[in-house]
């Protein structure tokens, strides 16, 4: 029996009102060919029914049904059961543009790389936002890519932008223990495994941006796993990209003190922030003289080091 070429892995918990706009995105693209893997994480909202019903509309699903362990663990199993050369990800409350499919194929047709990059649109009620990579088009050279990734401007790391080749998930599984950033952990290990990375300039994913979800129902404690996680993966990465993982931190500090701020009106009495506010000062020449640091984010954390962006940031989020 012929193996598929591309694996798509959704995992699904407590989505009704999203994973049918989801899916239909994915549907009216994909052919027959595309294995489809519909990892239900212990829903009790009505999603694992709307999995099953699809399941009968389209033979190329598979539904894996599992008691609610978190996306982690969703994630290893859909990994467990994928068989195609290449994996696609979309996570079930966001939906894909119409000519995604049809854009990452052409590019593994013509170039078959290691890793497909593209870019991608945040939505809500309100508004919409493109976040666009900015490299040039085509072939990324490794170095350029990691580094970009672990600073974590330009590039996430997260995976429905991407697309990687299964191989390099070879042996690898997400880490259970963690509650969220799981792809953001896992990243550095898939990168050491590929050579050829492709860049499409193109908002093919778009990421729905919810109060209810967890990443955007911040709270101290998520923002300070936020920032102990990145300085893990720092301590973690080769020596060559130690000081991009170091502006990743910085930049997860910066996030804490940010968000802090807008929650809280006695931020700056909070002993994290102070810690995050002096371990960005002390990085602030290494984000001035970096040459892969775009110059507004520059300019947000000089400001932040003077005292100068919090009252602004505040302003703006009472005239909003």
């Amino acid at each position: 029996m012929q193996l598929p070429e591309f694996s798509l892995i959704i995992p699904v918990y407590q989505v009704k009102d999203y994973l049918v706009e989801c899916l239909e995105s994915v549907f009216c693209q994909i052919p027959a060919d595309v294995q489809v893997i519909l990892v239900d994480d212990g829903s009790t909202d009505g999603s694992g029914e709307i999995c099953d019903q699809y399941a009968q509309k389209y033979p190329q699903i598979e539904v894996i049904h599992q008691r609610n362990q978190g996306v982690a663990a969703a994630r290893n199993a859909g990994l467990a059961a994928a068989k195609g050369e290449y994996l696609l990800w979309v996570d079930p409350d966001d939906r894909v543009a119409k000519n995604w499919f049809l854009a990452i194929e052409q590019i593994v047709k013509k170039e078959a790389p290691d890793l497909i990059a593209f870019d991608s649109v945040r939505f809500s009620e309100l508004e919409k936002k493109v976040e666009r990579y900015g490299r040039r088009s085509g072939n990324v050279e490794k170095d350029f890519f990691v580094g970009d990734l672990l600073r974590d401007i330009r590039m996430l790391s997260g995976l429905p932008n991407k697309v990687f080749r299964r191989s390099a998930f070879q042996n690898l599984k997400f880490d259970t223990e963690l509650q969220m950033l799981e792809d953001y952990m896992i990243m550095p290990l898939l990168l050491q495994r590929i050579n050829k990375i492709w860049y499409i300039p193109q908002a093919l994913y778009e990421y729905r941006q919810r109060q209810t979800s967890l990443l955007h129902s911040w709270s101290p404690e998520k923002g300070l796993c936020c920032v102990e996680l990145a300085r893990t993966r720092q301590e973690k990465v080769p020596q060559c990209y130690k000081q991009s993982a170091l502006i990743g931190t910085t930049v997860q500090a910066f996030f804490y003190c940010r968000t802090m701020a807008l929650v809280s009106e006695n931020a700056e009495q909070d002993s994290f922030f102070q810690k995050c506010k002096l371990y960005i000062h002390n990085h602030l020449v290494e984000i001035c003289f970096d040459a892969n640091v775009p110059v507004i984010w520059k300019i947000k954390i000089v400001l932040f080091d003077k005292n100068i962006l919090i009252p602004i940031v505040r302003y703006k989020a009472r005239r909003r």
